[in-house]
């Protein structure tokens, strides 16, 4: 997972931020999917294949959701604690 500024992944669309504005306003990107804001002046962090998968499913939001739904499985805090074994006293 690749995380970028709003800046180089406009350049990467070649969009401006005000496209990445507004379909983000309208609900296309949503936050702590596509984008995280980690404060209220630090700058918003973009998953670059999450918007990418977007672009490409623009009009097929199930397709879209698959993506959605692996990224979240991957993510640390949901994977399975492994079971700690027991360490026997000698």
């Amino acid at each position: 997972m690749q995380l970028v500024e709003t800046k180089e992944l406009c350049d990467r669309l070649l969009r401006s931020s005000a496209w990445l504005r507004k379909w983000k306003a309208l609900g296309k990107f949503k936050e702590g999917i596509h984008y995280s804001k980690t404060g209220k002046t630090a700058p918003i962090l973009w998953r670059v294949d999450l918007v990418m998968d977007r672009i490409v499913n623009w009009n097929d939001d199930l397709t879209h959701q698959r993506a959605i739904d692996n990224f979240v499985a991957s993510l640390p805090s949901n994977q399975r604690k492994s079971p700690k074994t027991s360490r026997q006293v000698g």
